[in-house]
């Protein structure tokens, strides 16, 4: 049987830098892949509540004041009925704008992947040897 020789000299001192050196990036790449996947996954949880707040809010607004509309225009004397109809198409719009300035006060601020950029941030200013 051969015996292994293990070399102790600068070569082996630099396949083992290599080898640190590797392992370290690896690890560093898995840990920003992990958290960028998790965000996207918070931020697609983020969107899907939005969107389903706000299709059940139009749905019932549309029911609710399609029925409304309705019942309104039977009740009206024909004389005012062109006046109602402008008030009615008042309260329309500014229900739909009520509603508008809901979404957007609901919905986060950009922060798409925020901890991740943050993190890179502070991989940038380490390898660059700045605190």
């Amino acid at each position: 049987m051969k015996e292994k020789i293990e070399k102790k000299g600068p070569s082996q001192k630099l396949f083992d830098v290599v080898r640190r050196i590797t392992s370290t990036i690896v690890s560093t790449i898995e840990t920003r892949l992990g958290l960028v996947v998790i965000e996207l996954e918070e931020e697609k949880n983020r969107l899907i509540q939005l969107l389903l707040i706000a299709g059940m809010t139009l749905l019932c607004a549309f029911f609710g004041l399609i029925t409304l509309l309705i019942l309104l225009i039977w009740s009206i004397d024909p004389v005012y009925r062109l006046f109602i109809l402008g008030m009615i198409t008042t309260v329309f719009l500014g229900l739909s704008l009520l509603g508008v300035f809901w979404i957007v006060k609901k919905r986060p601020h950009s922060t798409l992947l925020i901890h991740t950029r943050n993190q890179l941030e502070i991989d940038k200013n380490l390898l660059k040897g700045d605190k």
